[in-house]
């Protein structure tokens, strides 16, 4: 193999990132057989010197372990293939002459045991159904050890007729073979593929399932989004792909939805009942992480720093709604009040970093606590710095041209706020007692307190009615023990002061109770104030509009 072959525009990118001659090669499949639909999935790189290479196989991603038990039927081209062990499953590897190049092939099965259901959804296991499929790479690729920082290319493999592809990877230039392993890739009869051209870069919509909104919809929403957020950070709007597939359960009245950034785009999963306001918030804080923890990295990828990539995205996607018209200066205080009373009522509220981290896949309140107490931090954060002339948003805006070689966005927010000043904010947000003036000019925070949401009662694993909480507000609705849960009727997003309505079967009768989801507990929090949000200095501040230099 002679390294003229490759592409001289790319020489200079693989040469710095690769001491092999030619890049990854990843193709993607879609087979149907006797066992039913997958994926077949070709791995091409050049071989270790030593004559053996070894393989990583998907691990452990998103709370998810044993990612390879989806992939099977190993077979190797160009050498000797030594398959995955029993004491070693998460690794193979091929003996090959010297350099030479290797070709890898495996068959990737569904791994959601049915269709994907928002009670047991998990994203990093592939689903692969009759009309459609979704993979995240970094549940389905192997990868030659070593080699995340290594060129890649990517391709489809034969089209079934009738089918539709799509991958964010498509609109990548350059890859590496972690760029790859971060990527969505999604197809099927079922699939629609929408495409538009905003002022010289594409927008792409994949989507399966319906919702109350049309696609099209969807496309104006992110278009707004995504030139809000370039504004406000001065950068050039790229190529993006959104992905958005359905889960099951709307029917039963569950509500689940959420996304994740990929390397050019981002992946939706949603049940049906998921209204448009809930998407458009969810869209601002995955195109956001084009920035945050995407262009400036963080120490590493794990929850450690999540409290950067995830709060401070928050934070700014926050103010990109009001900027991009979603959202009016009063709907970003309330988010903001949401905020502070779920970090008041969190039963994370006390943890210390360390133990947010450690929790944070097994633990849903460490889990927003990280988000949350991050969005604390770019709160204080923001104030001192416009206490000083400057403010958070002018700051990020000269971030990715202050980063220096190796240095993390941290360390640079660090650098660049001056000395000690993020570490005073993170002190204080643990800390959890916040400035009146905090969001100055849109008004002050005051004493406010409100009920926690508690349902009232818990059920089984078969949907019936296993406790009640006597004389609550469940109780005297009529929900008693051994009662079947049929669908919740009515979703309140976990706000106990708007009703909880849900059907109940005893016996041959179903019928709606209701209820006032207020939990015995009171919690007293700070909360913004009402009226001072709709001065136009105030969205003036929150739109980041007339920024000052940054310090």
């Amino acid at each position: 193999m002679k390294c003229g072959t490759v592409l001289a525009t790319l020489a200079a990118f693989w040469a710095a990132t690769s001491a092999h001659c030619e890049p990854i090669d990843y193709t993607v499949s879609p087979v149907s057989d006797a066992q039913g639909p997958a994926i077949r999935i070709a791995v091409g790189f050049d071989g270790d010197q030593d004559g053996e290479t070894r393989v990583d196989l998907p691990s452990r991603w998103a709370g998810s372990d044993a990612l390879w038990r989806s992939l099977s039927d190993f077979r190797g081209r160009g050498g000797e293939l030594v398959p995955p062990s029993t004491e070693d499953p998460e690794h193979l590897a091929v003996r090959h002459a010297p350099g030479a190049r290797v070709t890898l092939t495996y068959r990737v099965d569904d791994g959601q045991a049915g269709a994907p259901d928002a009670r047991d959804y998990e994203k990093a296991r592939p689903v692969i159904e009759g009309e459609w499929f979704q993979l995240h790479g970094e549940g389905v690729f192997a990868m030659p050890s070593g080699r995340g920082d290594a060129p890649a290319r990517f391709a489809w493999g034969a089209v079934p007729e009738g089918w539709t592809l799509a991958s964010d990877l498509e609109l990548a230039a350059m890859l590496t073979a972690d760029d790859v392993a971060h990527g969505i890739f999604v197809g099927g009869t079922a699939l629609r593929l929408h495409e538009a051209d905003r002022g010289g870069h594409r927008l792409r919509l994949a989507a399966v399932g319906t919702w109350d909104f049309a696609d099209e919809a969807l496309l104006d929403w992110l278009e707004g989004l995504v030139a809000s957020e370039n504004a406000m950070l001065v950068q050039t709007p790229r190529d993006f792909l959104v992905t958005l597939v359905p889960l099951t359960g709307a029917e039963r009245g569950a509500v689940s939805f959420g996304g994740t950034g990929r390397t050019s785009g981002f992946a939706l999963s949603s049940t049906a009942n998921v209204p448009a306001a809930r998407f458009t918030r969810l869209l601002a804080h995955e195109y956001a992480h084009r920035w945050f923890g995407g262009a400036w990295p963080t120490h590493d990828d794990t929850a450690a720093d999540y409290w950067f990539s995830e709060g401070f995205d928050d934070w700014f996607s926050a103010r990109a709604m009001v900027r991009a018209g979603l959202w009016t200066p009063a709907q970003w205080r309330a988010a903001v009040n949401e905020v502070l009373f779920r970090y008041a009522a969190s039963s994370a509220r006390d943890l210390s970093d360390a133990e947010l981290t450690d929790k944070f896949w097994t633990d849903p309140d460490a889990m927003q606590m990280q988000y949350d107490r991050g969005q604390v931090v770019a709160w204080l954060l923001d104030r001192d710095l416009r206490g000083r002339g400057s403010s958070l948003l002018a700051l990020l805006r000269g971030l990715s041209g202050e980063l220096r070689p190796d240095e993390s966005a941290i360390a640079a927010l660090s650098r660049l706020a001056g000395p000690g000043r993020v570490e005073a904010a993170r002190v204080q947000a643990a800390r959890a007692i916040l400035p009146a003036d905090l969001f100055a000019p849109c008004g002050r925070l005051a004493r406010a307190e409100r009920p926690v949401y508690d349902r009232g009662f818990t059920l089984d694993g078969e949907d019936r009615v296993a406790t009640v909480r006597r004389d609550g507000p469940a109780w005297r609705a009529g929900v008693r023990p051994g009662m079947g849960y049929v669908r919740r009727t009515v979703i309140n997003w976990g706000d106990a002061r708007q009703p909880f309505a849900a059907v109940f079967s005893d016996g041959a009768d179903e019928r709606e109770l209701r209820w006032l989801p207020a939990g015995e507990r009171i919690i007293r929090y700070q909360a913004l104030g009402d009226g001072a949000d709709e001065r136009a200095e105030c969205a003036a501040m929150v739109r980041g509009d007339g920024l000052e230099p940054a310090p």
